[in-house]
């Protein structure tokens, strides 16, 4: 497993991997655990964007997994293929921040 990609990521990855021909674009800086860039080989593989996983499968591991084409200038294409970002948002944003605001204790000022 690779340790920069975050686990949920990663799995997804191996899926598309395994299923379309996915490589991870290798990049020199990768800011977060949680967003590869990835290429297609299939070429009769009209690649969907959007969510890739459903609604019970995204509240089990808690995060959307969500394709999308690389729109930052020079980095869209790569080995003549285009190159879209596997990311993780998470299902419920408003709930997480809630029930961290309620774990975390507030000091007195």
């Amino acid at each position: 497993m690779n340790n920069n990609i975050h686990p949920v990521l990663y799995t997804y990855f191996l899926i598309l991997k395994d299923e379309l021909g996915a490589e991870i674009v290798p990049r020199r800086k990768r800011h977060s655990d949680m967003c590869i860039e990835i290429i297609f080989y299939s070429d009769d593989l009209l690649v969907t964007t959007g969510r890739l996983n459903s609604l019970p499968e995204a509240e089990e591991c808690g995060y959307w997994v969500i394709c999308r084409r690389q729109t930052k200038r020079g980095h869209t294409i790569y080995k003549v293929h285009s190159v879209f970002q596997l990311f993780l948002s998470p299902v419920h944003p408003k709930k997480r921040r809630e029930s961290i605001r309620f774990i975390t204790p507030r000091t007195a000022l």
